[in-house]
């Protein structure tokens, strides 16, 4: 006779683990390092099968994983045969009753502070000591990475607003065509197809009266005006550390913290680390790609007047004059070639020709 597919799952786990058959059936939850829901009498629970105890009785019509908390505990929705849902932590305590369309919950692993949400009447309501505030109504809650973040990003009418699970109140208005989250505990919105930038509670740090933004490193963003000049912005200090008068800016390749920048004609370096330019704006045209390495000094090809050379990246300090009607890359090597007018010659790091 031929073993069903549920049955030889079960006499799989049955023998791996050296447990009784004493369950209906079994369902793995994911990440949940051994933990399987098990059912009995048409009821469910949770079975950790690492230690064979129950980490919750099998009592409950339906179960679910819904979020995770510290040291790989997690709250579980449950479920009634009328489709209604509720929510309990990991020790079985009911925190929402299996009454609503739906349940939600954010909290922060810092302050340990939780706010959970209902669904009635197809809008998603706070829920506080057993309470619901129906004077706060959002058809989407949309959860951040992990949920552990202080904000809630909801949405009516097809705009987006986000609400202080800390601060227990909307801190931006259901009004934008996007919000995301970057670095500093700051968040990007866009609307009206312009963008601005706002704090973890609600201070606006810049208005929404950019072309585009873009993540440059953990703590800093490109800034585009709507006349095309871009500077940069320092999420952790909350100000513009580069004044947005410049035409162009480029990540020199290799180094994490130096930007080529360009005001019309003219390019230099900037550093994000110190906020000032090494390299001020006096060059034609700096080569971002292509670094090459002078005793231990990243350099790159820099050209002035029409003519190329070599300059330390993070002090500007000339290595190689700008002579050369035009340069290669070293690329790792001890010699490179250089034009001087109509003839090619090949130097060394020194400037020497090369034989």
């Amino acid at each position: 006779l031929h073993l069903s597919i549920r049955r030889q799952r079960q006499m799989c786990i049955r023998d791996r683990y050296n447990l009784a058959l004493e369950f209906d059936d079994f369902r793995y939850t994911p990440k949940r390092g051994g933990a399987y829901f098990v059912k009995r009498n048409n009821k469910w629970g949770v079975l950790n099968l690492l230690d064979q105890s129950m980490v919750l009785e099998t009592k409950y019509d339906s179960l679910s994983i819904f979020a995770y908390e510290a040291k790989n505990k997690a709250f579980y929705k449950t479920y009634s045969p009328d489709h209604k849902i509720g929510l309990i932590d990991p020790k079985g305590k009911v925190l929402i009753p299996t009454s609503f369309e739906d349940v939600g919950l954010t909290y922060n692993l810092t302050t340990t502070k939780f706010l959970f949400w209902v669904k009635v009447d197809n809008y998603y309501s706070p829920y506080v000591d057993g309470k619901i505030n129906s004077k706060v109504k959002y058809e989407t809650l949309v959860y951040p990475y992990r949920r552990t973040k202080d904000i809630l990003l909801v949405k009516n009418n097809n705009g987006y607003g986000a609400y202080s699970s800390i601060l227990q109140k909307e801190i931006m208005p259901c009004v934008n065509d996007t919000i995301y989250e970057v670095y500093g505990n700051s968040y990007v919105f866009k609307r009206d197809q312009k963008f601005g930038l706002f704090a973890k509670n609600g201070e606006i740090l810049l208005k929404n009266e950019y072309a585009s933004f873009k993540d440059l490193d953990h703590y800093f963003i490109r800034i585009t005006d709507a006349k095309g000049k871009i500077g940069i912005y320092s999420l952790k200090d909350q100000k513009i550390v580069l004044n947005i008068i410049y035409d162009d800016l480029e990540w020199i390749f290799g180094m994490s913290v130096s930007y080529m920048i360009r005001k019309g004609q003219y390019s230099g370096i900037f550093n994000l680390a110190s906020g000032q330019f090494v390299v001020p704006l006096e060059y034609d045209e700096i080569m971002a790609r292509g670094a090459d390495f002078f005793d231990n000094k990243v350099t790159t090809r820099v050209k002035k007047n029409g003519k190329w050379g070599w300059i330390d990246i993070h002090t500007g300090e000339t290595i190689l004059p700008c002579i050369y009607d035009d340069v290669k890359s070293f690329n790792r090597r001890e010699t490179t070639d250089v034009r001087l007018k109509y003839r090619w010659i090949s130097i060394d790091k020194k400037g020497n020709e090369v034989k």
